[in-house]
């Protein structure tokens, strides 16, 4: 798109994004009269709900101005807020990231705070209660398995597995170009770990141990333990 638009018009400049820029895509999406704010701070289309992306193409063109902002839809509901694990929703439309699982799973550079780690439950990979919850995603949600650790108990503890015997590079070289890239092959490991202690995966004990001396996993892989320990 951005090419043919440059084949039109050669003087300008056109640069696209869709979800891998720096760039404010929600609230330019919502100037554009794209859709509303939620409560849960993610655009919401009526017929489309929160589960899209967001494309843009930054332009020196001259445009026309955008046409009128949606208007909100989300009336007195509140089952964003009231669903959110670690009411990381601290307000409608006010968003504490330093509380929500999709910070701390993927982008968070440390370790959770102990009283943070069980509420991570299996979600491995992001989080999407606050959308699955939205009635404006009911209908979509029927199958949506959203970011928590897919497969049966077995095929769970041979995903994790790999993540706590493989190098760190190894790890890269398989995520590479994939949305688990975001965390890294250390964040993945570290969810790993808070997955282990939730769900009681008690046949990974000896992996965990073997990472109780680790600078960075260290404390996480003791705590992981004592959430063993009833076994």
């Amino acid at each position: 798109m951005a090419g043919d638009l440059k084949e039109v018009f050669p003087q300008d400049s056109f640069w696209p994004s869709i979800d891998s820029g720096p760039v404010l895509e929600r609230d330019l999406a919502f100037e554009a009269g794209l859709g509303w704010v939620g409560k849960n701070t993610c655009l919401i289309d009526k017929k489309l709900g929160s589960y899209f992306f967001i494309g843009e193409i930054l332009t020196s063109l001259k445009l026309d101005p955008f046409k009128e902002k949606s208007k909100n839809h989300c009336g007195t509901c509140t089952r964003c807020i009231d669903a959110c694990p670690t009411r990381a929703l601290v307000a409608p439309n006010v968003l504490d990231a330093r509380l929500c699982l999709s910070y701390l799973n993927i982008e968070a550079p440390g370790i959770p705070d102990e009283n943070l780690r069980p509420l991570v439950g299996d979600w491995f990979f992001g989080c999407d209660i606050c959308q699955d919850v939205c009635p404006w995603n009911d209908k979509k949600n029927k199958e949506n398995e959203g970011s928590v650790l897919l497969g049966n108990r077995e095929e769970k503890i041979k995903a994790i597995e790999y993540l706590l015997t493989q190098t760190h590079r190894q790890i890269e070289r398989d995520i590479k170009n994939s949305p688990l890239a975001r965390a890294g092959a250390r964040g993945l490991k570290r969810n790993a770990l808070m997955v282990i202690a939730n769900l009681k995966i008690y046949e990974l004990r000896p992996n965990v141990e073997s990472l109780v001396s680790h600078e960075f996993f260290g404390e996480l892989a003791k705590w992981t333990l004592s959430q063993l320990q009833s076994h």
